[in-house]
């Protein structure tokens, strides 16, 4: 039994109880209350014992960050992952029980949606941010009320200046333009059998990994390769990066760190910090692989910047005649990007679609989000490296 179903027992005992117990409290049946409070104790024992493996059980899967989600008129307040997963457990029970009907997942309204109670809306988000990319490089992430959100980007920075003693003082101001944030919905499924349901549904986390994985995996595809046309603009495409470098007019493959100094000068010339290197895992192997005329490892001199992997980062980007090119980006990600999550009415939820697998007994349970990438300093914060080709001789 779970923690939900020894607590409607318990409360039924507590019914039992006090129908028991007379309202004049002369003529009741001591031994029955006895044997009452005794089961009442024993259902609150076991929802010690459920919480506590419920607990180790997050732990040993690995538990969801508590990450709190600001920057509108509501704060979303950290929920428990737990809640989130008994919630996803109740949803999938309720279509195995007898009052199923076939539903269309498509439908905008009515018994096919299931609306993440706002207590767990954070929760949600924070499974994704924990898998993806936007986690991984700090991105900071806000609450946005409605679908398309309008933002200032800086353009230019005020000028400082020293002034002397009794002079005016002239003021510059920083220059802004107006940008617009366009959220778009990411959805992911799992199929569900009643067997699976049996055995597994102790551990619902098990069930909705592939859910977020995947949709922490689609987002972070649209981060790094997004166009704007029709979706969010991602890394690689952004308008205004300090610099678009290439590694030849048919790539070329990594010999050393100078690439990586590029970026990082041309960044700090600009006046912005570096937080992290994104690249392709390919191109973090070949990386550590360098080796200097003595076959020893070759020093990074930015090594106390980090190098982060993403397989979202693609190996087949066309660079002249090469077309199994990749890239490396770099920037300040963590003031260069802001994630915008659109958590207001129905727009964090679980979707299920019962009506095409129910002749197999199964059922298949979507989660839904919406969001998208704000650039307050429009590409102003990124730089990109072209054409990194994989060396002769690689096993790939």
């Amino acid at each position: 039994m779970n923690i939900k179903e020894i607590t409607e027992a318990k409360g039924k005992l507590i019914k039992e109880l006090k129908e028991a117990v007379k309202a004049d409290l002369k003529d009741y049946d001591q031994g029955k209350v006895d044997k009452l409070m005794e089961a009442v104790e024993q259902k609150n024992a076991q929802i010690k014992v459920c919480k506590q493996e419920n607990e180790k059980l997050a732990n040993s899967l690995g538990a969801t960050p508590d990450l709190r989600i600001h920057g509108s008129k509501e704060v979303l307040k950290g929920g428990n992952a737990s809640d989130l997963e008994q919630f996803a457990s109740d949803i999938i029970k309720n279509e195995f029980g007898i009052n199923v009907q076939n539903r269309d997942v498509l439908e905008s309204s009515g018994s096919g949606q299931y609306i993440v109670p706002a207590p767990m809306k954070s929760s949600f988000i924070s499974y994704i941010i924990e898998r993806s990319l936007l986690g991984r490089l700090g991105v900071p992430s806000v609450g946005v009320d409605t679908d398309t959100t309008t933002y200032p980007a800086i353009t230019a920075l005020p000028t400082a200046d020293i002034i002397a003693e009794g002079n005016e003082v002239t003021e510059t101001d920083p220059t802004f333009v107006p940008r617009t944030m366009q959220t778009y919905s990411f959805r992911a499924g799992t199929i569900v059998s009643q067997e699976f349901l049996d055995d597994a549904i102790s551990s619902p986390k098990i069930i909705l990994e592939p859910i977020f994985q995947t949709i922490s995996q689609h987002i972070d595809n649209m981060y790094v390769n997004g166009t704007g046309s029709g979706e969010m603009y991602g890394i690689n495409d952004i308008p205004g990066q300090v610099v678009r470098a290439h590694m030849g007019a048919n790539g070329a493959a990594l010999t050393g760190f100078e690439e990586l100094g590029l970026l990082w000068r041309k960044l700090r010339e600009a006046n912005q910090d570096v937080t992290a290197f994104v690249m392709a895992p390919r191109t973090l192997n070949e990386y550590r692989l360098l080796e200097d005329a003595y076959e020893h490892p070759k020093p990074n001199p930015y090594g106390d910047i980090p190098m982060i992997e993403s397989n979202q980062v693609s190996i087949t980007q066309t660079q002249g005649t090469n077309d199994a090119a990749s890239s490396v980006y770099a920037g300040d990600f963590k003031r260069g990007t802001v994630a915008g999550w659109r958590f207001g009415g129905s727009h964090i939820k679980f979707l299920v679609d019962r009506s095409t697998l129910a002749e197999f007994g199964k059922v298949r349970l979507y989660g839904v989000v919406r969001m998208g990438l704000m650039y307050p300093y429009g590409g102003g914060s990124m730089a990109l490296l072209k054409g990194v080709i994989r060396p002769a001789g690689d096993l790939t």
